[in-house]
């Protein structure tokens, strides 16, 4: 990861949890989930708004699941923080989507050839990943885990 040489900047911890209902990677995962489960993923509505773009009920966030499933990427515009913008692709393998990969920035850098810059980049290595058996066989265990755990987080 390289550091902005810059004052203003967004970081994160790897494995950091956040609302997937405003996020660019919580919308591309919420586009690998069945339809009929999707409330079970999302906070009771209204969703709190962290700003005003953010998606707060069932019927919006439904539609914006389908135009992230049909783009094949989700996008966060402003909708977890002001001045933030994200953009994230799927990791699948055998049809089957196993994670997301996102890259999040200053919004007033993220124009239009910048995020069509970081959507190459990303389907690059989503695709890397997705060709190596071991990163495949991880997620895949990851997701097993998961779904045996008692205490797991929807």
């Amino acid at each position: 990861m390289r550091t902005p040489d810059r004052p203003l900047r967004f970081e994160t911890s790897p494995g950091a949890r956040d609302s997937a209902h405003c996020t660019g990677l919580g919308k591309m995962l919420l586009a690998g989930v069945d339809p009929e489960r999707l409330t079970a993923h999302l906070p009771p509505e209204p969703y709190p708004a962290r700003t005003d773009r953010t998606i707060t009920t069932l019927d919006e966030m439904t539609k914006e699941i389908r135009r992230t499933a049909r783009r094949g990427h989700g996008i966060d515009d402003n909708e977890g923080s002001t001045g933030l913008k994200c953009v994230a692709v799927p990791i699948t393998a055998g049809g089957q989507m196993l994670a997301a990969l996102s890259v999040s920035g200053p919004a007033g850098e993220f124009g239009r050839e910048k995020q069509k810059e970081y959507l190459e980049r990303l389907h690059e290595t989503a695709e890397a990943l997705s060709a190596d058996y071991d990163v495949v066989a991880v997620l895949r265990r990851m997701h097993e885990s998961m779904s045996e755990s008692p205490n797991r987080r929807p």
